[in-house]
Formats: structure tokens, sequence, C-alpha cells
């Protein structure tokens, strides 16, 4: 499976920042706001008389944890519109003395007298963690602005991925939209759903909650990113082809088969402090993100699963995400092994 988009310019990336109700469902994800607020908050020490830097800070609440932790100084540097609205949030929790907006790219930040910072906090994943993520940003920052031996929050990201049954919700929501275009006011429009299926199977289904008994292994590790080494330029380029034994016992009791529908891709991403570690998967309490899911376009009719697979056989799946300029290419593809 294949896909592949133009990048999406600044503006229009910027700007979907600019919806209040986005800002709500991300301060409204309570796992997200507790892993960020018990890492800084737990590691007082980090941040007590340091300068700091949140990058893509949003509605401010990250930069607003930093000072309640004692940070002497905090850069909150928001590229979209957002930036005075969240100096209006700050002056109302009395934060101004500490927390200063700056209403700029993070590419086009100069700290004044060429000034470091000890901390970097941000929140940038995007759906299965680089999915129009702000990573290369938090990486220019880091390089330009953190001090030798300075700490980002948070410091690790991790991608896993699992071969996985489609989830009821998902094949409900598609029999339902089957039903409606096979009778439209008495005509059939059947070409329209098939066109409609196509499509979708051409793109992950993001924000999909998988449940455990939907996938077929534990996941698997893609790939790990250590957010104080990795550069933007290794970036461009992750592959990883993985073969993993299936496992039908998360399905109904007794199942020795089951349908093969595709992958499901999560997330985890680690604080430097306490073990402290915000995870996207399927055995835990959903997030905003979710999960992930790339299905295998079917042999026939859309949504009809492709394959079906035994406990203890070994299926094999590559993923290979390439970026040039402002280009993305991601394929998925099925291997046997």
């Amino acid at each position: 499976m294949s896909l592949s988009k133009s990048g999406v310019e600044h503006e229009k990336y910027f700007s979907s920042y600019e919806d209040i109700q986005v800002h709500r469902v991300m301060l409204s994800d309570k796992r997200r706001l507790d892993a960020y607020r018990d890492a800084i908050l737990s590691s007082e020490g980090a941040f007590r008389g340091k300068v700091v830097m949140d990058v893509g800070a949003g509605t401010g609440i990250l930069s607003m944890y930093c000072a309640r932790a004692g940070a002497m100084k905090v850069y909150a540097v928001e590229a979209s519109n957002l930036a005075p609205l969240a100096s209006e949030v700050i002056k109302e929790n009395e934060y101004s003395g500490v927390i200063q907006v700056l209403h700029q790219r993070v590419e086009d930040v100069c700290l004044p007298g060429d000034e470091k910072v000890d901390v970097i906090v941000s929140e940038w994943m995007g759906f299965y963690l680089l999915h129009e993520s702000m990573l290369d940003s938090v990486i220019f920052a880091r390089d330009k602005f953190l001090k030798r031996g300075g700490k980002l929050f948070p410091e690790r990201a991790v991608l896993y991925a699992a071969p996985c049954s489609s989830p009821k919700s998902l094949v409900a929501e598609m029999q339902k939209d089957k039903e409606f275009w096979a009778d439209v006011s008495g005509f059939k429009m059947n070409s329209i759903f098939r066109v409609i299926s196509e499509e979708r199977l051409k793109t992950p289904e993001v924000s999909t909650c998988v449940l455990e008994s939907d996938l077929l292994s534990s996941g698997t590790e893609l790939f790990s990113l250590d957010l104080c080494k990795v550069t933007a330029a290794e970036l461009d380029l992750l592959e990883a082809k993985k073969f993993v034994s299936v496992d039908c016992n998360g399905g109904e009791s007794g199942e020795v088969s089951t349908d093969y529908s595709g992958l499901c891709l999560w997330f985890d991403v680690h604080f430097p402090v306490n073990d402290i570690v915000l995870s996207t998967s399927p055995l835990h309490p959903p997030t905003h993100w979710k999960q992930t899911l790339v299905l295998w376009p079917p042999r026939s009719d859309p949504w009809v699963p492709q394959w079906s697979v035994e406990s203890g056989e070994v299926v094999g799946f590559e993923r290979l995400l390439r970026r040039r300029f402002q280009d993305i290419l991601e394929e998925f593809t099925f291997l046997k092994k």
C-alpha cells in the first residue's frame, strides 16, 4: 500500500491550530495532560530557576506547568494566530512576568543576546507519531537554542505496529455507508460507494479506536527516536521490515484463525524523569490520538478482509517513509515469509 501527498503549506497547517475546538479536544485528553503535568512538576529541579522554551505552545498550558514548576523564564513559541489568545490566558493566570509569548515560527525566533535555554518542552506528536508532526521544528530548536546537557520533554519516541483485524466499529460504519449508497430514494449508487471505499483505503484511518481483541500479536517496535540526537536528515528516510507470529487468543474464545485486515500503529513518548511514559497503545485507555489503522487493499469487494491467518502463523510487513523537500511518500507493504 503506497501513500503519497504533497507537503502541507505552512499557512494551512498553522491555521488548523487556530480552531479552538481542536484545542478543546487536546485539552480534554486527560492522559495527555497528566503525563506532561506529572513529568514537569515531578522534576522541579530541572525547571526551578531555569530558562525554558515551549515549541508550539498553543493555549500555553505546558508553559504554565513550567512556570508552576519554578521556571525563571519561559519562551512560549506559537506560530498560529492563537498566540494573542495564549497571552491572554497567561495573563489571566498571572504568569505574564515569567512567560513571554513569541508569535512566530521557532525557525524565525532570535532570543536576546543569543540566549540558550535549559529545557525544551513540546507536544509535537502527530497521528502515528510523525503524521504532520512538529518534530522538525523541535530538532531545529534543540540545535539552535538548547544548552549542552539541556533536557527535552519528551526525550524519546517509539512507533509500534501490530497486525490486526478490522475493528467492529469501523466495519459497522462502512456497512452503514454501503447500505445508504445501495438505495438512495430507490436508486442504486453502489458505484459511488466503491469509489469512496477505494479512496479511503489509500489513506490510514487515523484516530481509530482499536481494541486489544482486534490485535493479532503484541506490538513490535518499528523505530525508536532519541530526540536528543536524531537529525532532520535521518527523518527523511525511515524504514522497517518486521515478521511476527500471529496470536488469535485476543479474539473470540476458542478462535484458532481470524481475518488479517491490516496494521494497527501507535506510539509511546518517554520523559526524562521517573519513567513517565505517554502511551497511545490499545492496551491503555484512549488518548485523542487513539490508534491508526492501515488496511490492506481487498481482493474484490472493499472492506471484505483479504487474509485469513491462524495462531502461530508468521506474517510480515514493511513500512517506508521518504521525504524530499515538502513531498512525503509512505508505503506499507504486506510481506510473505
